[in-house]
């Protein structure tokens, strides 16, 4: 990894070919795909933002003739652009300016949180736009458990899956930027600042009007439900996303073993959904209790 990023930050010509090689490896193993804006944040938190966007317009340029070659359209490479690329380069300005990862990670959830209501008052309730593209998509899939197209079961399947899309889809790409951002992070460190990422990454924790805006939300959820407050539903989704990171961030300041982070990394891995959850609850309650002041380093 670090030798990716060393040869990227040579020249703008080898980053546009370090992003374009990762793209094209991703096709074989998809979640490398994240690296690629990794490199993308780095020149933006090195050099500025008319260096990132020139790496991006490159490696566009080259990635969607490829794919065009290959499958007679660039829509692949415009999705990666819009949901993962032009989000990181955001967040690298924003982190490059104000020098605070907090901040930056502050400002990264409350652009999806705009991002959410946008679609909301968009299409009034996105579930219904999600609802006839998953009735083409699950049918297969819902076979093998022996749910029928058409049934009620299927519907039910149907509507619930629907009513979680859009949270699921902004809280997925607001994760996939931030931990592109911070893999950039750790390569500025390794390359130009030892130590920095670290000492950085275990200050992770958030405004108090945060927490104040998080037991609103579950105070809402308890009180009508998710069916009365889906967008008040796909919101807490984005806030897990947000305090996962400061859990995170209380776990590595700790005088934990190696191999205990190594274990909370693998379940990560494999259990991504409930761990994030229970990592998010260990970061909210960070945010009231502050366990880093109990004699543990900040």
């Amino acid at each position: 990894m670090r030798s990716l990023a060393s040869f990227a930050m040579q020249s703008q010509v080898q980053a546009i070919i370090a992003i374009s090689f990762v793209v094209i490896v991703s096709l074989i193993v998809p979640f490398l795909g994240f690296v690629s804006a990794a490199i993308i944040a780095l020149v933006t938190l090195r050099h500025g933002i008319v260096e990132g966007i020139k790496v991006i317009t490159g490696a566009f340029l080259i990635t969607s003739a490829l794919f065009y070659l290959l499958t007679q359209s660039i829509i692949p490479m415009t999705v990666l652009v819009l949901i993962l690329w032009l989000p990181v380069l955001i967040f690298a300005i924003v982190l490059r300016y104000s020098v605070s990862l907090i901040v930056t990670l502050e400002t990264a959830t409350a652009l999806a949180l705009l991002l959410l209501m946008g679609l909301y008052m968009s299409f009034g309730d996105p579930a219904v736009v999600w609802q006839p593209l998953l009735e083409k998509v699950m049918p297969p899939l819902l076979a093998n458990a022996n749910i029928s197209e058409g049934s009620q079961a299927f519907h039910e399947i149907i509507h619930a899956i629907a009513q979680y899309m859009t949270g699921v889809l902004v809280a997925t790409v607001l994760l996939n930027a931030i931990l592109s951002l911070l893999l950039a992070r750790w390569w500025q460190s390794v390359l130009y600042n030892p130590d920095g990422f670290q000492h950085e990454f275990k200050q992770i924790h958030y405004h108090p009007k945060i927490r104040w805006i998080i037991l609103i939300i579950v105070v809402l959820l308890g009180l009508g439900g998710s069916e009365q407050f889906t967008i008040v539903q796909d919101f807490l989704l984005v806030a897990v996303v947000l305090f996962l990171f400061q859990g995170l961030a209380v776990l590595h300041s700790v005088p934990i073993h190696p191999m205990g982070l190594g274990v909370v990394y693998l379940l990560l891995l494999f259990a991504l959904p409930h761990m994030m959850v229970l990592l998010a609850v260990f970061g909210y309650m960070d945010s009231w209790l502050d366990f880093r002041k109990y004699g543990l380093p900040k």
